[in-house]
C-alpha cells in the first residue's frame, strides 16, 4: 500500500492511535497519524541564525527554491489519468532577489514515455539564472524525472548541473525492490546506497504530495532521496489566504515547508508557499528568507494547469490592494 504521513492536528482518542483514512480505492492511502504538535516550526530569532551563503550564491538559492517549491500541491487519485496533472501543463515561474530579477525556473510535464513496455510520465524542471545576478553566478540546471503514475514511484532521475562553481552529471536509478538507490556522477562507476521505502527523487516528490488533500493546521512528512542520503520533508499548511497572482487574485492555501538538504545550504531550511485552493494546487508564489535578502518566486505563465483568476476591483486599484 503506498502511502504518505499525514499528522492530524486534532487529538487522538483510543481507536484513533493508528488509523486509516481512504480517500482513494485501490492500494493507495494517506496515513492519518496523530500529532502531539503539529505547530510550524519556529522562526529564526536573528539573522545570525540563518543559513549562511555567499551572495555570489544566490543562483544557488534558486535551485533550492525549485526543490521546495514544488515539493507540494493536491489529491492522488485512484487512477493515473484522474491524476491533477497531465503531460502538457507547464509552469513558468520568475524569482526576484531584494530589487534584481535573480531567474526563471520552468517545472513541466512535457509528455508520457514507454519503457520497457510500461508508461511512465517525464517531469523536466529547468532553472537558470538572469541579468544582474547572471553576470555573478550562472546557472542552467536541467532535471528529468521519469514517474510510474500506477505505483506513484520514480524509476529514475536526470541532473544537468551547469553553474559558475559546477559542472556536472547525474543519473539516480531507484531499485524499489532492493531498496537501493544507484548513482552515477558524470564517469565514474555507479555507486549504490540504501533507499527509504517509497522514496521520491527531489522533483517526483512535488507531485506525489500534489496528489494529497490539504487543510490548514495539518502536517505532511515526504520521503526524499537527494545527495546520496534518505531526507524527509515536514511540510505544515498554515491557512488559506487570497493573494495576487497574474493580472488578478487567488484563493490559495500557504504552507511553511522545512527540507533537510545538503549542498548550497546546511541545516534546515525553511520556505513560504502558497498553492492555489482547488484540486490542482498550483504553486503560485514561494518566498525563501535568506540571510543576503529574500527571494520572492511568482508564477507568470501557466498552461494546461487551470487557474480561477479573480478579476481586481478598480476601487482596490486606486488603493493599492
Amino acid at each position: 500500500m503506498r502511502s504518505l504521513a499525514v499528522h492530524d492536528p486534532k487529538p487522538a482518542g483510543p481507536m484513533k492511535i493508528m488509523a486509516f483514512a481512504r480517500i482513494f480505492s485501490g492500494r493507495h492511502a494517506v496515513r492519518m497519524l496523530p500529532s502531539k504538535n503539529a505547530s510550524p516550526p519556529r522562526l529564526f530569532k536573528r539573522v545570525a541564525d540563518l543559513p549562511r551563503c555567499p551572495a555570489g550564491k544566490a543562483g544557488m538559492a534558486l535551485r533550492l527554491l525549485a526543490v521546495l517549491a514544488l515539493v507540494l500541491c493536491a489529491v492522488i487519485p485512484a487512477h493515473a489519468e484522474d491524476l491533477p496533472f497531465k503531460p502538457g501543463e507547464s509552469l513558468l515561474y520568475s524569482a526576484r532577489w531584494l530589487f534584481f530579477d535573480a531567474g526563471m525556473v520552468e517545472a513541466s510535464v512535457p509528455d508520457s514515455v514507454d519503457v520497457d513496455g510500461r508508461q511512465y510520465l517525464r517531469f523536466t524542471l529547468h532553472t537558470w539564472t538572469t541579468n544582474v545576478i547572471a553576470k555573478i553566478f550562472t546557472m542552467n540546471d536541467h532535471f528529468e524525472s521519469l514517474w510510474d503514475p500506477a505505483d506513484r514511484l520514480p524509476a529514475r532521475m536526470k541532473a544537468v548541473i551547469r553553474e559558475s562553481t559546477t559542472t556536472k552529471d547525474k543519473l539516480l536509478e531507484f531499485d524499489h525492490a532492493r531498496g537501493v538507490g544507484r548513482v552515477t556522477l558524470n564517469d565514474k562507476p555507479p555507486e549504490e546506497f540504501p533507499l527509504n521505502p517509497e522514496a521520491q527523487d527531489f522533483f517526483s516528490a512535488s507531485y506525489l504530495v500534489r496528489a494529497t488533500r490539504l487543510k490548514p493546521k495539518q502536517k505532511l512528512e515526504v520521503p526524499v532521496f537527494e545527495d546520496n542520503k534518505n531526507y524527509h520533508a515536514d511540510i505544515y499548511v498554515i491557512k488559506r489566504e487570497r493573494i495576487r497572482v497574474l493580472d488578478g487574485e487567488c484563493d490559495t492555501v500557504m504552507l511553511i515547508a522545512r527540507l533537510k538538504f545538503e549542498g548550497a545550504f546546511t541545516g534546515s531550511s525553511l520556505m513560504y508557499i502558497w498553492l492555489t485552493d482547488d484540486k490542482y494546487q498550483v504553486p503560485v508564489r514561494i518566498k525563501l528568507n535568506m540571510a543576503f535578502g529574500d527571494i520572492d518566486v511568482n508564477l507568470v505563465k501557466a498552461e494546461g494547469a487551470p487557474l480561477t483568476i479573480i478579476p481586481i476591483k478598480k476601487n482596490d486599484v486606486v488603493a493599492g490592494k
